[in-house]
């Protein structure tokens, strides 16, 4: 339930307590009233204090609105540092480089041929096959997915 919905609930329920107030009175001794108003007191503060927590989630939710913004933001501008140009190719090659030198060394092939080019890195893999590692960061639309 949304916060709307639960205000207008919370303003069915107000009203119906009104109904209730006006209808015991016009029945009811004057005698009987104050146990009536009692609980109907306690039901409006309840409905205050219901208002009140509705309040504190709406202003948690547009703070978590503002945090998913930033990072989706943040996100963005490291793509671009990643992808793109041969220049931010290099933050690429930074990180598969950080990476790479926490891995053993045999694990490791770096400069390797495949075909007629060169990848800057490749793992050497327990079935003798060696997988080459592209440093550019080609999935960007992955990224817009994760953000979405």
């Amino acid at each position: 339930m949304d916060g709307f919905s639960l205000l207008v609930l919370i303003f069915i329920v107000a009203l119906l307590l009104i109904i209730l107030v006006l209808i015991l009175l016009l029945f009811a001794k004057r005698q009987d009233i104050s146990m009536v108003i009692s609980p109907i007191q306690d039901m409006t503060q309840e409905i205050g204090s219901l208002q009140a927590d509705l309040r504190g989630l709406q202003e948690r939710v547009v703070a978590r609105q503002q945090l998913d913004q930033q990072n989706a933001d943040a996100l963005r501008r490291l793509e671009a540092i990643i992808a793109g140009t041969q220049t931010k190719g290099l933050a690429g090659e930074n990180i598969i480089d950080l990476v790479f030198s926490q891995l053993p060394a045999d694990w490791q092939a770096r400069n390797f041929r495949v075909g007629n080019k060169v990848v800057e890195f490749a793992l050497r893999l327990p079935n003798k096959l060696v997988l080459p590692i592209d440093s550019k960061w080609p999935a960007t639309y992955l990224l817009e997915q994760f953000v979405s």
